[in-house]
This record gives C-alpha cells, structure tokens and sequence, in this order.
C-alpha cells in the first residue's frame, strides 16, 4: 500500500506497483500496433511512414519501458533493471559525471519546455493568418486542434518531469536523512501513473483516432497555391530568401 513512506531496499523510494505495468505496457502495444496499421496502410490516406513512423516506434519504446519496470516491481533492489526501466521511459545521467549530466538534464528539461512553447506559438501564429484570410478549411481546423491537445498532453507530462528531476537533483544522501522529508512527487508513485504514464498513453490513442494523414494529402507534394483554395501538385513552395533567414525564421514572421 502506498503511505508515502521509503521501502527498504527500493530504488524507487516506494515499491512499484505490479499491475499498473502490464496496463500500461498492453495499451502501448495495442497503440503501437494500431500506429503500424495505420502507417502502412494503402486505400485511404496514410501510408505514412516518412511523416508519422515515429509513432510505432515511441509506442514500442514505452512497451519495453513498462515490461522492464514490471521486471523490477518484484525486484525493486537490482540496480540493472532499475536504469534499464529509467533509460527507455526517460534518461538520466551518469554517477561518474553527476554535477555535469545534472546541469545538462535541467537544460535540456527547460529547453523542451521552451521549444514546445515556442513550436504552440508558431502553430498558432499560423492558425491565426489562416483565418485572417478566410483560407482555414475544415481539415486543418483538425489538424491544429489535435496538435494543439497533444503539446498540452506533451507539456503537462515535461513539466511533471522537470519538477520530479528537480526534485531529485536537490537531494543529498547523509546518514541522518529523513525520506519522509523528500518531496510528495518521489514518495507517492501515483503521480508517475497520473502524469506520465496516463498522460502519454491517452497521447498515443488520441493520434490513432484523429492520425494526422487523415485530414493530410497523401501525397507531400500537394500544397496550396498563393490563392489559397487551389490545390497544386508540383515541387512544392520555394522559399526565395537567403538560408540564414530560413533558418531563424522559418514562417517568415519578421
């Protein structure tokens, strides 16, 4: 049962529950396979790979990531099952360069948050011009929408998981420290199962339901002329100006 108190030998700080694994492991797979199917379909719009293969593959992750934890609920002391559990479901850094793979992990947890900020105001910047000029038909409507809910699901989950590393970096191990003085987000598991595991596996069935290549052309050559409303299939959109501005301003904003 779960008090918020430390289990002896855990690496976990509490002992992982058993069941919630193979839950979450069998939603993955089911997610996963169903992203497969999805990818490789032929007689509708997806046939996918290019654009959304990365979908298997993160579900695949996610499966091992859960099997390995389920691995260490009933061993919560062997240290080997314990970082192959952590590796697959998010990284951590090496013992031997601690205070560096700290420094890095914190950065690289407020970059995403960052990026994925700015990746929301991009989209919406877009969103915005589209309807300013009356060209925001009914399937990018969902496209945006299903992007939109998924960077919130996405931004939800890296802000659980900076808290929770941030958390974890502050500790310092002494013969005379108290766990119960640790923070509620390491002593009770249920904010893992809540904030990443719940959060992530609705992410994975949210883009099975609304798979982006069904509101996509099939093809990644179709695009839409200056007008707007006409669809043309050709090279696609030459962007004229020097590379450097393509790269720092990629949507032409300035």
């Amino acid at each position: 049962m779960e008090n918020g108190q430390y289990v002896d030998g855990s690496l976990w700080f509490y002992a992982p529950n058993k069941a919630a694994p193979v839950v979450f492991a069998l939603a993955f797979l089911i997610s996963g396979l169903i992203h497969t199917y999805q990818c490789m379909q032929q007689h509708r719009r997806y046939k996918c790979w290019k654009v959304t293969g990365i979908l298997p593959w993160s579900a695949l992750l996610f499966v091992v990531g859960y099997i390995l934890r389920e691995i260490g609920a009933f061993n919560f002391g062997n240290v080997n099952i314990f970082i192959s559990s952590i590796v697959f479901i998010y990284a951590a850094p090496p013992q031997s360069n601690q205070d560096t793979g700290k420094a890095l992990l914190k950065t690289a947890l407020v970059l995403q948050l960052v990026v994925l900020s700015l990746f929301v105001f991009l989209a919406a910047y877009f969103h915005r011009q589209c309807k300013r000029a009356r060209i925001l038909p009914e399937n990018l409507k969902k496209v945006l929408g299903t992007l939109y809910v998924s960077s919130a699901l996405i931004g939800i989950r890296t802000i659980y998981r900076t808290v929770e590393y941030f958390s974890t970096a502050e500790l310092h191990f002494t013969s005379d420290t108290d766990p119960s003085t640790f923070s509620p987000i390491l002593r009770y598991e249920w904010f893992f199962w809540v904030f990443e595991g719940s959060l992530m596996v609705l992410n994975s069935f949210m883009l099975n339901a609304r798979h982006p290549m069904r509101f996509l052309p099939r093809s990644n050559k179709v695009y839409l002329a200056q007008d707007g409303v006409t669809e043309v299939e050709g090279e696609g959109y030459r962007d004229r100006r020097m590379w450097v501005l393509t790269v720092l301003d990629p949507f032409d904003v300035v």
